[in-house]
């Protein structure tokens, strides 16, 4: 209110002079003057962070947040410790940390505009960009050590549990050795100011893919994110880091996929039906394959449902947009750590994944474990 008061004084002073360069001054200082008295009357929520978010209920600041408020502590006391977060802004009192890592929460897990953010933390636009910015590169930073491949005794986990995640018809276990499940997802964006035929996809909009592979817990083990949504699943696949060493992180294991992928040792896809149909096992295995690689659909619809921004990410920035799907990733996996099932009604046909039927590249190695596997049903 003091610099409302200020700028009326010099109001006043300017329009006690009747000569045109005064009038000009006074336009100004009343456009001024507007501006601010909209500050100050619109609906914003002094001390929201310090005063009403400690006065949620769990569950509501679960639903607000995404983070579960225990699981949220450990995350912001690294962020507040981490070169991310500003030591000092020029003399003047700074953002707590964790109302810094609330509000880039908060983008995340809505549609909400930075201006509606703004009001509600009483803050200002530009402080919710920083904030969102030094959120991301956080996210960014500890993504390898969130998002990673298992070790050998979450292997041996996975291929326990998905072996029993489904039954063949005679009540044998399902697929053994199965790692995880694999699959690209479309990430809407504006259209771009350069290639925008790249990322117009199938579908009909601008994109990005996100590709992931998760575990039976639908936990990501693997993200790679920032193709144009016109590329082919399988040739982002080969453009992936994961592909390099593939062979080597899959060895005693393989990871089921859909028919959009090619056929390799450690990679699996379902029997493409030929015009002499398919035989009982093969028919046994598409089943089984089908009951075990709806995880990474179930991955993908629990990811947007819990981070409502993925349904459309608003950035011109194809490298911001990146940041923001990478980093929503490493959010969900921190979810999923602590048990989190509030989403667990996600609705998997909105997950947005990218299958196709296009023809498969079959490598004969891979061919004979698949069928081996499949008469072993």
């Amino acid at each position: 209110m003091d610099a409302v008061r200020a700028l009326a004084a010099e109001l006043l002073d300017h329009s006690s002079s009747s000569d045109e360069e005064s009038g000009s001054e006074t336009t100004m200082l009343m456009h001024e003057l507007s501006l601010l008295l909209y500050r100050v009357q619109r609906n914003r929520v002094p001390l929201y962070v310090e005063t009403v978010v400690p006065r949620y209920m769990d569950f509501e600041f679960q639903r607000l947040f995404r983070l579960p408020r225990d699981a949220a502590r450990h995350p912001i006391e690294r962020f507040e410790a981490s070169p991310f977060y500003p030591k000092a802004v020029h003399g003047r009192p700074r953002m707590s940390a964790e109302k810094t890592f609330l509000i880039g929460l908060r983008y995340l897990a809505t549609q909400m505009t930075m201006n509606h953010i703004a009001d509600k933390f009483d803050v200002a636009e530009s402080s919710v960009q920083n904030s969102l910015n030094r959120l991301l590169d956080f996210l960014f930073s500890i993504s390898e050590e969130v998002i990673r491949w298992p070790t050998e005794t979450e292997r041996e986990r996975s291929f326990q549990a998905f072996r029993t995640m489904a039954k063949t018809k005679s009540g044998k276990q399902g697929l053994p050795n199965v790692i995880g499940c694999i699959d690209g997802c479309h990430i809407e964006i504006p259209k771009p100011a350069v290639s925008e035929h790249s990322y117009y996809n199938r579908k009909k909009y601008h994109s990005v893919l996100l590709q992931g592979i998760c575990n039976e817990q639908k936990q990501f083990i693997d993200v790679f994110a920032g193709c144009p949504g016109s590329a082919h699943d399988a040739r982002v696949l080969k453009k992936s880091f994961f592909y390099e060493d593939a062979a080597a992180k899959c060895e005693g294991g393989y990871l089921l996929i859909d028919s959009a992928y090619p056929l390799l040792p450690w990679l699996l896809p379902p029997y493409k039906v030929q015009t002499r149909g398919l035989a009982e096992h093969e028919e046994d295995f598409n089943r089984l394959h089908s009951q075990k690689r709806v995880t990474i659909e179930g991955a993908f619809g629990l990811l947007k449902n819990r981070f409502r921004r993925l349904s459309y990410v608003d950035e011109l920035s194809i490298k911001q947009a990146v940041l923001i799907i990478i980093g929503s990733c490493v959010l969900h996996n921190l979810c999923i750590r602590t048990s989190d099932d509030d989403n667990s009604r996600a609705a998997q046909s909105k997950a947005g994944c990218s299958s196709s039927d296009d023809d498969s590249d079959l490598q004969p190695c891979a061919g004979y474990l698949r069928d081996e596997i499949a008469l072993s049903l």
